[in-house]
Parts: structure tokens; sequence; C-alpha cells
């Protein structure tokens, strides 16, 4: 809807002004106003195939990762455990 259209494009305003004022688009959850949660969300509706090409190239367009590479750098840092274990009992 138009409703909805507008509330995204000024959320991903808001993010753009972010990264100027910050330098990343690393929001925390705990963002005033709430746009940690809604850079969340993005991150959610990406992973599962709910994001229009649009805003994922957008959102690519300013640096926005739509992956948490901290989820993947802990969970390499797992299946070295593992190997070297042979359990994942950290």
């Amino acid at each position: 809807s138009i409703k909805h259209e507008k509330i995204w494009n000024a959320r991903y305003n808001e993010l753009v002004a972010y990264k100027k004022r910050v330098g990343n688009c690393n929001v925390p959850r705990a963002h005033p106003m709430g746009l940690g949660k809604w850079v969340d969300k993005q991150r959610q509706r990406y992973m599962l195939g709910k994001m229009s090409d649009d805003r994922t190239k957008l959102l690519g367009d300013i640096g926005f990762r739509l992956q948490d590479d901290r989820w993947e750098q802990k969970f390499n840092l797992l299946i070295e455990y593992k190997k070297k274990t042979g359990d994942c009992n950290v």
C-alpha cells in the first residue's frame, strides 16, 4: 500500500541519515524511535525472501548488510570447536 511505502521510505531515509552521522549502518536494537527494530525487520524479511529486489538494492547501495555477519562468525567458531572437541557442548 502507499502508506506502507511511505513509512518504509521514511525509515530508509532515517537509516541514510544515521549512516552519514555514524559512518555505518550498524544500528543498535535499542536505538531511539525504533530504527534498530526496523533494521532487524529488514534482515528478517530478506532472509524469508519477502523483500523486493528494489528495496534489496536500495539497502545494498548504502552499505547495509542484509545478513548479520556476527551470527556467521559465531557459527564458524562453533564449527572449529566441534572439529577440535567432537561436540558442540560449549
